[in-house]
Formats: C-alpha cells, sequence, structure tokens
C-alpha cells in the first residue's frame, strides 16, 4: 500500500494521539509531537518564522518532556509527493539543560546533519547550540518507503521504548516488516479509536 504524502500529514496526527495515548495510559509518556505540517519544508522555505514559533510553542507548553518527535518532508507541500520524509527526534537533557538531536533518514546518502536545512531552523527557534548525529537505520529499496520507515521508527521509540535504536546499524527495510508493520500495529490503532468512538 503506497502512502501519499498528502494522506501522511493527516494520519501523522491521528498517529500521534495513538502513540500519546498508549504510552499516557502505561505512565511512560515522555514524549512530545511537532505537528509535522507546520514543520514541511515548503513553510521553512517560505515562512521559517511560523515553523520557528510553532517549534518554540510546542518546547515551551511540553516543558516535562525529555524526547520530541518531528516528521518532515523537504520541499513544498503542493509537491510532497515526489519528496522525502525524514524523522528528527530531539533530546532535553533536564539536568543539564542540553539538547541533542538524532536524524532517521532512509535514503541511502552522504548528507550530514549539517546539509538538512530543519536542523538550522531547531537551533534558531530552541536558541541553543544542538548536538546532531545521523543514526544508522532502515533504508528504502525504492521510492515510496520513507513515510512506513517513519512510522516505524516512532513506533519503535515510542512503543516499545527502544532507545538502543539510537545506535542500530543500517539495513535494507523488507517489504515483509512494512506488510506486517500494516496489518499488526495499523490494524490495531485504527480499531482502538473505532471503539473509542462508540464508547463516546
Amino acid at each position: 500500500m503506497l502512502l501519499t504524502s498528502s494522506c501522511f500529514f493527516f494520519f501523522c496526527y491521528l498517529y500521534f494521539r495513538y502513540l500519546y495515548a498508549t504510552r499516557g495510559q502505561e505512565g511512560l509518556n515522555n514524549t512530545a509531537y511537532f505537528h509535522p505540517r507546520y514543520i514541511e519544508g515548503g513553510l521553512v522555505s517560505d515562512d521559517v518564522e511560523f515553523v520557528i514559533d510553532h517549534i518554540r510553542n510546542v518546547i515551551s507548553f511540553h516543558k516535562d518532556k525529555q524526547w520530541f518527535m518531528a516528521p518532515h518532508i523537504a520541499g513544498s507541500f503542493s509537491y510532497a509527493c515526489s519528496k522525502h520524509w525524514i524523522l528528527v527526534v530531539l533530546q532535553h537533557h533536564p539536568i543539564y539543560n542540553t539538547w541533542m538531536g538524532y536524524l532517521f533518514d532512509s535514503n541511502k546518502s552522504l548528507k550530514k546533519p549539517p546539509d538538512y536545512r530543519i536542523t538550522h531552523v531547531f537551533e534558531k527557534a530552541i536558541k541553543e547550540k544542538i548536538t546532531w548525529d545521523k543514526i544508522d537505520c532502515r533504508l528504502q529499496p525504492n521510492g515510496w518507503e520513507c513515510g512506513y520507515c517513519v512510522m516505524m521508527a516512532m513506533y519503535d521509540f515510542v512503543i516499545c521504548n527502544r532507545e538502543h535504536m539510537l545506535v542500530n546499524k543500517t539495513r535494507m527495510v523488507r517489504q515483509s516488516e512494512i506488510n506486517e508493520f500494516v496489518e499488526r500495529t495499523l490494524k490495531v490503532f485504527i480499531s482502538s479509536f473505532r471503539h473509542g468512538e462508540e464508547h463516546e
């Protein structure tokens, strides 16, 4: 199933609710989320102050959180279907007040963190130097799996509590992994909202 980028913006919002609610029920919710529509590449180019305001508002509202998830697409939303999704994970150390940034890019490339424009936007918004690291993560064998790789990384990190994934080795994502993720995780996710609506 090809998940178009226009659908991914909406789906991310619902998916965040699922991740947030699930971890909240377990008393382990230490993650906040930036809205992917408000940090997408078109806005970074055309209205960077809006993006900066959103970043600051989220961080200010979630002062108690240590982790911040930011699915990000480069380029204009109007042409999002041809663009590429990455995941930015920010970590705030509550004692030393320092910031770490982790980039998950499923497209194998030689790009380094400073080559991603969004890294500079985060530093400008936070007004702090962020120590960046590009993570060896799942790689996409074709041109359409990037959105799934982002969602799988968020699921692993938030639900499975796999902070060790920050040092995982690079490997190609398999079609069977995507199929299993869709069938298992997303069906449970959609079902949970359906049941929630029935009880309202």
